[in-house]
This record gives C-alpha cells, sequence and structure tokens, in this order.
C-alpha cells in the first residue's frame, strides 16, 4: 500500500482523464484511477494480470451472487476420473489440486466474463492463502477450508467502481499495445519487481497462478510464460527493464 500511495500522490500532480497501463500487474492502481473517473486502459502479457484487470478494472458493475458462488464451489472437493490441468500436483497436494481444478472447471459454467474473472481472482486469491505457509506452518491449515476461505475473501470484496467510462483491459504483448495505442492522456509504465533468488515463492505463485488460468496449456511458450522467465533474471539497469 506504501509504494502504491507513492505512485498516487505522483499522478495527483497531473492533469489527464485517460490513462494506459502497458504492464497493469495488480489491479490496486486501476481501481484508484478509476475513482478519479479517469478512463483506464489496462493491459498485461501475463494471463493472471489480465484476468484481474478485466474483474476490477475494466468491470464497472458486476458482482457475484450466492447462487454464483454455489455454481463455482459445486463438488469442488470431489475427485474426477482425470485433471483437466495435471501440472497442479506439481504445486499443491492431491485434495488441494482436486478444487482448484473443479473451481478452475465450474468458472468457465458462468455466462458473464467479468463474473469468470472475477470467480478466477477470488481462485487465486485462495491460491495466495496456500503459498502463505510453509514447512514450518503447514500444519496450522485447516483441512478442506478453501471452500471457505473463497466465501470468506469474496465477503471483503467492495463494490466494482463504477467511473461511468469504457474501460478495457487487454493480454497482448507490450510492443503490440502500444503500437495500438491512441487518444490517451497519461502512459504510466509500472515496472514489475524482478525475482530474486531469495524470493523463490513469489515466482512460484505467479507461475502457478498462470498455469491455472491456461489450464497448463502450452502455457512454457505464452507471453506470459516468457515474460515470468525474464523477470527471474536480475535486471538492474534502466535498460535492462527496458529489455524485458
Amino acid at each position: 500500500m506504501g509504494w502504491l500511495g507513492f505512485e498516487l500522490s505522483v499522478l495527483r500532480h497531473l492533469k489527464f482523464r485517460s490513462v494506459a497501463l502497458p504492464l497493469a500487474g495488480e489491479p490496486n492502481l486501476g481501481r484508484y484511477l478509476k475513482r478519479w473517473d479517469a478512463r483506464l486502459l489496462a493491459n498485461d502479457p501475463a494471463r493472471w494480470a489480465w484476468t484481474k484487470s478485466l474483474a476490477f478494472v475494466e468491470n464497472n458493475s458486476e458482482t457475484l451472487t450466492e447462487e454464483d458462488l454455489d455454481t463455482i464451489l459445486d463438488d469442488a472437493y470431489v475427485p474426477r476420473n482425470y485433471f483437466h490441468n495435471p501440472t497442479l500436483l506439481t504445486s499443491f497436494n492431491e485434495t488441494d489440486a482436486w478444487w482448484f481444478d473443479n473451481v478452475r472447471a465450474n468458472a468457465e459454467r458462468l455466462e458473464s466474463p467479468y463474473k469468470r474473472a472475477l470467480a478466477l481472482s477470488l481462485g487465486m486469491a485462495a491460491g495466495d492463502y496456500v503459498f502463505s505457509f510453509n514447512l514450518d506452518t503447514r500444519d496450522l491449515r485447516q483441512p478442506l477450508s478453501l471452500s471457505n476461505v473463497f466465501r470468506r475473501v469474496w465477503s471483503t470484496l467492495s463494490r466494482p467502481v463504477d467511473n461511468g467510462q469504457r474501460n478495457t483491459s487487454s493480454n497482448q504483448p507490450v510492443k503490440n499495445f502500444l503500437a495500438e495505442l491512441y487518444d490517451v492522456d497519461l502512459l504510466f509504465l509500472r515496472l514489475p519487481r524482478t525475482a530474486r533468488a531469495t524470493d523463490s515463492r513469489n515466482t512460484r505463485v505467479l507461475t502457478w497462478r498462470e498455469e491455472w488460468l491456461r489450464q497448463g496449456k502450452n502455457s512454457a511458450s505464452e507471453p506470459g510464460r516468457d515474460r515470468a522467465a525474464k523477470l527471474s533474471s536480475h535486471a538492474e539497469t534502466k535498460e535492462q527493464y527496458l529489455g524485458l
């Protein structure tokens, strides 16, 4: 929140009605700028970041209902004949892997793309919960608790910010997004934090998010995965950052 506050304090001194975010990342900045009635054009090559922008930046009004939650969490812990995404077993135990696999499939049953994005964003929050435990603390986790975690996070969501604008979100390489950009007052480039050897947890979280959303299909060759691989290398200078 401290870094976000710094960014907002800088932006307050500028006059703009529209903002482009080539590397949106987490949607917090976009949500705040919507409160200033600015039109947002959010982009990120990573599927996880685009999904969150769709849910919280482009979306002006839609929310998940209790009925939607029943659909998303329907038989979430029940094993199927096979995993849609067996790569989940590299990140979670089998019980958790079934939950994430089933929730990912159930989210596709929602008709609205905004509701699907909200459901997937809550699923990522459940994943963050799992990754918040380590070998020393994992015994503190309550068994079969992910559906409760999902509902708890849902209950804390604030209503979407409706800025009366046609906000957009896209999942393009940065160069493509910039090439198609026009009629925008401000371009705000937030360079992502590079992964360090001491920050392997953050890298694992971003990797599983991407694989979960893509359901393990061709994830190694997709732009978001390629970006994650680049960010795992050291970048210290502006030139190295701009080459990401």
